[in-house]
């Protein structure tokens, strides 16, 4: 009898690499086809007011802009090359939606393929990277990147960040050219230009490094030198931004030493719990009320969850060196998202995800290779990832149209979160914006009972008494405001003209007054005050004031 070889021959290995070749062609088809809705998606108002319609450096497109650009901070961030892509687009699209929603899946569609590319070089299976590739692509978790056009930063950098990683994984492997190492390391200045995240790579090389069994000599270490003091760099800019901007704030300070702990464990374990069961996804994710007491009962999971996971990952198993470097490129890409210092007013953020995934995919992507690996077990593997990605296809399809404009993406901020006043303050703005005012004076109701404390509705709702006629009804709503900040001038001067309406001439000259006092260089507030001035016969004082 003879005996048969169990080696492939060159000619199926062939096949098989042109079939993996014509499933991420597919793939990335298949990716392009279900983001597509996102193109006829427009602004939400959700920061793109901020980075499009109102970004002053969009306007001039010229050498001086783009010096402008790359020499300030805008919106308590420093990512020039983002910016950079916004002013071509305002330039010759002004601010018709499409070709920016184009541009972010153009993004995302490549870095679908250079996660294919990245994991294929990292471990040399098809089927991994091709599995790493087709998660990362359709996971539900990655809409809010891909379909928001203020996070351009996060496709962007990716892109970069990628290509980084791929060049320095052909670099570190048989193609040790000097040539390859300065690509790398200017692929990675791009990433940083784009998104501040990027400071993480240098330590995901150290760690690929340890799981390529690369020997710590001189020179590997040397080569991380120059990655490391870029990140540094930049990463004291993006502090200084963000100081800037005034968004670091103190409200996991306002949180009791374990309840600190605990929401910093907290954001993990909530990824990974969304990585199996994407549910409640939202805009926003509101950290719980400040408290030094109990928090809900979530919170507390997050330390021995992680735990667990550890647990899990260290397991002997055949594909265990796998998951402890997927795990640890999960957490290094994450380190920066964790609320241990604290940004903004969300607990966690489904954008966070868009890289830190690629690392628990490549180890999901391992243990259904494994398990594959017997040819009885290939045909029920195989269909359940299928069925896997089917499903997120169809929840990711679904979230995009969530982003379809402001008002329908707070509808759903407010669903998932009804008892937060936020999202009803949020959605009242957006509301008056598009001229709905009643439906906005119940948005702002909502939230004033839901916490009584929140100045910034009292007045917004006192403008909205303003717009309908309605000064009587916009003085309580003023006054209540300035109890709660005395040192909002608007309020005075908005008071001030309501009192004026309904003829309190006194009362409306000491708000105006205090307006002044309060911002020296309020030209309202001398305008209005020299009207009243002059109906009150003091012809001078009105001069004096309109010519201040």
């Amino acid at each position: 009898m003879t005996k048969t070889s169990a080696t492939p021959t060159k000619g199926a290995e062939q096949r098989e690499i042109g079939i993996n070749k014509g499933l991420l062609y597919l793939l990335l088809l298949v990716t392009a086809t279900v983001y597509a809705r996102a193109a006829l998606n427009g602004l939400t108002n959700f920061d793109d007011d901020f980075y499009i319609n109102n970004n002053p450096y969009l306007r001039n497109f010229n050498w001086k802009g783009v010096v402008a650009i790359f020499s300030s901070f805008y919106t308590a961030n420093y990512h020039p090359l983002t910016t950079l892509t916004y002013l071509l687009e305002f330039h010759y699209f002004e601010l018709n939606p499409l070709p920016y929603h184009l541009l972010n899946i153009a993004l995302h569609v490549l870095n679908v393929w250079l996660v294919f590319q990245v994991i294929l070089q990292l471990c040399g299976k098809r089927f991994v990277a091709l599995f790493t590739a087709a998660l990362f692509a359709l996971h539900p978790m990655h809409v809010e990147s891909v379909a928001w056009v203020s996070e351009r930063k996060d496709v962007l950098y990716t892109a970069f960040y990628l290509t980084s990683y791929w060049l320095y994984l052909k670099y570190s492997g048989v193609h040790k050219s000097m040539g390859l190492y300065f690509a790398t390391l200017l692929a990675f200045c791009c990433a940083l230009l784009s998104k501040s995240a990027a400071v993480t790579l240098p330590v995901l090389l150290v760690a690929t490094d340890i799981y390529k069994n690369r020997q710590f000599t001189a020179k590997p270490i040397l080569e991380k030198v120059p990655f490391f003091a870029l990140a540094v760099i930049f990463g004291i800019v993006n502090i200084l931004a963000q100081k800037a901007g005034g968004s670091i704030n103190n409200m996991i300070g306002s949180f009791g030493w374990i309840n600190r702990i605990c929401l910093i464990f907290y954001g993990p374990v909530y990824y990974l719990f969304q990585l199996f069961f994407p549910a409640s996804l939202s805009a926003i994710h509101f950290f719980p009320p400040p408290t030094t007491g109990l928090m809900p009962w979530q919170y507390y999971f997050g330390a021995p969850g992680l735990a667990v996971a550890i647990m899990l990952v260290l397991w002997r198993t055949k594909w265990r060196r796998e998951a402890i470097f997927g795990f640890s490129f999960y957490m290094i890409t994450l380190s920066v998202m964790l609320q241990i210092v604290s940004f903004g007013s969300a607990v966690v953020a489904e954008r966070y995800t868009y890289v830190p995934y690629i690392g628990l995919f490549f180890t999901l992507g391992t243990v259904l290779s494994h398990l594959a690996a017997p040819e009885n077990r290939r045909i029920p593997v195989y269909t359940a990832g299928l069925a896997a990605l089917l499903a997120f296809s169809a929840l990711t399809y679904q979230r995009i149209g969530v982003w379809k404009d402001g008002l329908t993406l707070f509808d759903d901020v407010v669903e998932q979160y009804p008892n937060v006043y936020v999202g009803y303050w949020l959605r009242g703005n957006l509301q008056r914006e598009a001229g709905n005012l009643n439906s906005a004076l119940d948005n702002y109701a909502k939230a004033i009972s839901l916490n009584p404390a929140d100045g910034d509705s009292y007045y917004n709702r006192g403008k909205i008494f303003d717009e309908l006629g309605n000064p009587k009804a916009a003085i309580p709503d003023y006054s209540k405001a300035i109890a709660l900040n005395p040192k909002l001038p608007d309020a005075y001067n908005n008071r001030g003209w309501a009192r004026f309406e309904t003829g309190d001439t006194a009362g409306a000259i000491v708000d105006f007054d205090t307006a002044i006092s309060i911002k020296p260089n309020y030209a309202e507030a001398f305008n209005n005050r020299g009207w009243v001035r002059q109906r009150g016969g003091n012809p001078e004082a009105a001069v004096a004031d309109y010519t201040a």
